[in-house]
């Protein structure tokens, strides 16, 4: 008895040391994740579902995840985001309810990739926004500890043909708390406003009239934590604040006053179907609305070298063609091309496409300028890889913004617009010309601040700062809060979070040892009763009688 409880005892001791080896061997090492958008679309769920997961590490081509399915389960899949394909993300999304989450690895240098590359990763990322993923599903930019990780279940993956390692694993916690839905959040629009020249004698001063630009500072992407669109639509938030500014200093004399009150807007939710304009337009005096001429939206300006004039009504009709041929004037006198591109809108479709839509459901003139040629996919205005380029874009992004500015000119100052095709001459050049130095540090501030228009409140930092800037640039400044009520979305929290990453002893090993030990423990008890006891230890009585002779 005393042999048999002592066996026991050593089989539970070891066993427990087995046990012991899944213990992390190093000190945990942390980094940030940032979850995939979790949000509801006309009753129907999109991104990911779950938050948080405890699990050892897997790596897996695109191409191969349906048919290593059974060896991913209950595993963290660990990928490149530059790798991934839309068929590998039909894969994810089939097998996901059986995964413990997936981590897609980010390039630290998205700028410094090639452009292909880019609208490839921006395509994926598209086409996971549509995906309901039933894990937890985050993102990690690539550094030592994340690298080290992935290249060490690469290279177990192609030692041990999907049959785990030998040697050491990477188990990864993450402990984020459920998600929730967001309550409605409360948003604000901001607006400026530039005094033109006061009426003359014997006309009425609600005769003067408004040029109103607009942009909206709001983001959308597939990680509302990073989701900062330095093009969409930090290029166009830039381009207002700019030509605020540039025609403040034109303003302050009185002699110098142009024919137009110019009214700058920065509206809030322009990736949910614009609902700061639309909110504007609601709210909006009626008599500021009858004084609008015209409406100049302004819509990631900087992503290519020419710039587009979309607007639903003709360029050639009577009331569009003076308004296109200025910017196009203007384009002309800086080298850049402005094309004018005409789309109707569709009605029965309720869905806007571009800004000035809004406007134009008004009946109010409007157009959007854009380097886009075509309007983005609903949630793919902007992206995770929508990055400031440290050396084309500022430039590009100047040139466009001084564009803009002498076509704005010409229509404000309609009397000197004749005088400046005839010398050529351009108002924005020299002490009056576009700071290069305000893009330049404010596209950083805006590249490295997240703006999700769910997530964005009217009293956050980011809204601070810019009616801080667009009061610093015009006379007189305003807010116009409002709580976006549409149904149509619900958007839920846990945005980001902290992986702790360990380095442990494979499974495997932990099977093994236990099958030895207990084979070993098998044979010693055995061994020892048969010395002791000699074939009375034996309990098999046909073998004994054998063995007796009988």
């Amino acid at each position: 008895m005393g042999t048999r409880t002592a066996l026991l005892a050593l089989v539970t001791t070891l066993c427990a040391f087995a046990e012991s080896s899944q213990s992390p061997k190093l000190e945990p090492h942390q980094f940030r994740a940032y979850r995939l958008i979790q949000y509801d679309l006309d009753g129907n769920s999109y991104g990911s579902r779950r938050t948080n997961f405890d699990a050892h590490v897997k790596t897996v081509s695109a191409d191969a995840i349906l048919s290593k399915a059974r060896e991913l389960r209950r595993h963290v899949i660990l990928a490149r985001f530059q790798d991934m394909t839309q068929d590998g993300l039909d894969a994810l999304e089939r097998i996901a309810p059986s995964l413990a989450g997936v981590l897609l690895i980010l390039p630290n240098m998205v700028a410094e990739m090639d452009a292909e590359t880019v609208e490839q990763c921006k395509s994926v990322e598209n086409a996971l926004l549509r995906k309901k993923m039933e894990t937890p599903v985050y993102f990690v930019f690539e550094n030592e500890r994340v690298m080290e990780i992935y290249n060490d279940a690469v290279n177990s993956e192609s030692a041990n043909s999907g049959w785990g390692s030998g040697g050491d694993d990477f188990r990864l916690l993450l402990g984020a708390p459920g998600s929730k839905p967001l309550v409605l959040t409360p948003m604000v629009n901001l607006q400026g406003w530039l005094a033109g020249a006061s009426p003359s004698r014997g006309s009425a001063q609600q005769d003067q009239r408004t040029i109103a630009v607009v942009a909206h500072y709001d983001v959308f992407a597939a990680a509302p934590a990073l989701a900062t669109g330095a093009d969409s639509n930090g290029s166009g938030i830039l381009a207002l604040l700019e030509l605020a500014r540039l025609f403040s200093s034109l303003y302050q004399s009185s002699r110098a006053h142009g024919k137009y009150n110019l009214l700058f807007v920065l509206t809030a939710a322009g990736h949910l179907q614009f609902g700061g304009a639309r909110h504007w337009l609601d709210e909006a005096e009626p008599g500021l609305l009858q004084s609008i001429d015209f409406v100049l939206c302004l819509d990631s300006i900087a992503s290519s070298d020419r710039l587009r004039f979309h607007s639903a009504k003709s360029t050639t009709s009577e009331g569009m063609r003076h308004i296109f041929e200025a910017f196009e004037g203007a384009g002309k006198a800086v080298g850049v091309p402005v094309e004018a591109v005409h789309k109707r809108i569709n009605v029965t479709e309720g869905t806007l496409h571009w800004e000035h839509e809004a406007f134009t459901y008004k009946r109010i003139p409007a157009a959007t300028i854009s380097a886009r040629p075509s309007p983005p996919p609903v949630f793919g205005r902007s992206s995770l890889f929508d990055v400031a380029s440290p050396t084309r874009g500022i430039d590009t992004l100047q040139l466009h913004i001084r564009c803009i500015a002498e076509g704005l000119s010409r229509l404000v100052y309609p009397a000197a617009h004749q005088l400046q095709e005839a010398r050529g001459l351009e108002v924005f050049t020299g002490s009056l010309g576009v700071d290069a130095d305000f893009l330049q540090s404010w596209s950083a501030y805006l590249s490295r601040t997240a703006r999700a228009a769910p997530f964005l409140t009217s009293q956050g930092v980011v809204v601070a700062e810019l009616q801080s800037m667009l009061q610093a640039r015009t006379q007189e400044t305003s807010r116009q809060p409002f709580a976006l009520e549409d149904e149509r979305f619900t958007f839920y929290d846990v945005t980001n979070s902290t992986v702790d990453s360990f380095r442990v002893k494979s499974s495997l090993i932990d099977v093994a040892l236990f099958v030895g030990v207990t084979a070993y423990c098998l044979a010693l008890h055995t061994a020892l009763r048969f010395a002791v006891v000699g074939f009375d230890a034996f309990y098999f009585k046909q073998l004994r009688r054998f063995f007796a002779g009988k």
